[in-house]
């Protein structure tokens, strides 16, 4: 294998490591700080501080 190859293989195998760690949804987990809370979907962790700590009236729009 060539250096040039050689250095393709290594960009890509990190690459996907990156990706697997850093944007794998099975383990990022969401806690609210004030009630200690935890939800796995950022969007059910953001509509339980619209709805629980920011009073908004209307969550759902």
């Amino acid at each position: 294998m060539s250096a040039s190859g050689t250095y393709y293989y290594i960009c890509v195998m990190l690459l996907q490591v990156h990706f697997a760690i850093k944007h794998s949804n099975e383990c990022k987990l969401y806690r609210c700080s004030t009630c200690d809370v935890v939800y796995r979907r950022e969007s059910e962790w953001l509509l339980h501080l619209r709805v629980k700590h920011l009073q908004l009236s209307k969550p759902y729009r």
